[in-house]
């Protein structure tokens, strides 16, 4: 998008086509609106497509009006994410170095005196001054330049935190590893810390915890953040002033729908005891951000449940665990994997179709359901997995309601 396309769409008649329109087909759109002179349907259509992604992703954002750019959305945090990030520090003043759409510094704005907005494109920090001034917030400041060169030639060092989400994308090929993007806060970290004691970086939710704990000497907090069950960031806390191997971390499942959210730490270096039993008439699978965050030991120790297996974090108890953090189920049958004999079963039982899923199993979830034959939903739910001797099983379950 262009600058000369975002003042077209600040004009209060194109701004009522596009909320008009909010709930219909962007390509229809454009095309309906293409032979009209003056009106920018490219614009109007791309505005279309990020409210109703922004729905879900940024629902408070929806009724302020303000103006969204396609990849930048994509790329930024959800309001969820971004709120609870603002919930972990404050102070006087924040710096953020790779700005994007700004929905972080927008709550970052609520727990600092200053937020100083970074953002090399142009475009994007044109969209900030915008929405900022249609959220009337007023202590973030914008600067559309190299955030790296602004430290090198900063003798300002009294910035309480510096934020910064690095860009992964590299030759329009998406990277986990930070080393890979953009800054490289690998190579920059000193120059962090010379102008601040306190850095939080926003990772991919594949960023490998292992790697950052031996990259990041000064390391302090791991937060693996999900969103309705599905792992958004990794969020690295990194204290100047603490050099410890006691890193913190914790698994946060936040809910979009009420605001209720699931936290569970513990230290990242800790080894935890896997109590594994046989089969018994319950089934859990953790939420994602505790699976991600290695707590599935101390969730399953809490709860007084076993491992199914050495290698998977499928749960499994006599009695229902309520509240369980993570998908629970009635378990009706579990088999040994035998093909003909799993084609038998499913055969009597009428099963056409189920929800898989694989951990600990040769085969994929794809190789499974074409070699099954099996469509894709329903309430039979087919877990496959290994049993406590390693052998493959299908675990076949209904969900608790």
């Amino acid at each position: 998008m262009l600058i000369e396309e975002l003042q077209q769409l600040e004009n209060p008649d194109i701004l009522k086509i596009i909320h008009q329109n909010i709930d219909k087909s962007p390509h229809e759109l454009s095309l309906k609106l293409k032979n009209n002179k003056g009106i920018p349907h490219r614009a109007i259509s791309e505005q279309v497509s990020c409210y109703q992604k922004a729905k879900t992703k940024l629902p408070s954002f929806i009724e302020k009006s303000i103006l969204f750019e396609k990849n930048a959305l994509e790329q930024s945090s959800s309001e969820f994410t971004a709120r609870y990030k603002s919930s972990l520090i404050s102070g006087d003043k924040l710096l953020d170095l790779t700005g994007g759409l700004g929905i972080d510094d927008v709550f970052f704005a609520t727990s600092f005196n200053v937020v100083t907005y970074c953002e090399l494109n142009p475009v994007l920090a044109y969209l900030m001054r915008y929405n900022l001034k249609k959220q009337n917030i007023l202590n973030i400041e914008i600067n559309n330049f190299d955030s790296i060169e602004l430290l090198k030639n900063s003798d300002d060092n009294s910035y309480d935190w510096i934020y910064v989400d690095p860009s992964r994308r590299d030759e329009n090929r998406r990277s986990v590893d930070l080393e890979y993007c953009t800054p490289n806060v690998y190579e920059n970290m000193e120059l962090f810390f010379q102008k601040s004691q306190n850095v939080m970086i926003k990772a991919a939710p594949a960023y490998d915890l292992t790697e950052a704990s031996r990259k990041f000497p000064y390391l302090s907090e791991i937060h693996v953040v999900s969103v309705d069950g599905e792992c958004k960031e990794v969020v690295l806390i990194l204290r100047n002033t603490l050099l410890t191997k006691n890193i913190k971390i914790f698994a946060v499942s936040l809910n979009s729908k009420n605001g209720n959210r699931f936290i569970s730490s513990d230290y990242f270096t800790e080894k935890r005891i896997k109590n594994i039993s046989e089969i018994k008439t319950y089934f859990y699978e953790p939420e994602c951000s505790i699976i991600k965050s290695n707590l599935t030991a101390l969730i399953a120790k809490q709860l007084q449940i076993s491992f199914i297996n050495n290698s998977s974090p499928f749960l499994t108890s006599s009695e229902l665990i309520k509240d369980f953090p993570g998908r629970s189920f009635k378990i009706t049958q579990w088999i040994k994997f035998n093909e003909l004999e799993i084609k038998k079963y499913l055969k009597q039982n009428g099963i056409i179709k189920a929800n898989i899923t694989r951990r600990d199993f040769r085969l994929s979830v794809d190789e499974i359901r074409k070699r099954l034959k099996l469509k894709d939903g329903g309430n039979i739910y087919l877990f496959f997995t290994s049993d406590i001797n390693k052998k493959g099983i299908m675990i076949v379950c209904e969900k608790v309601i």
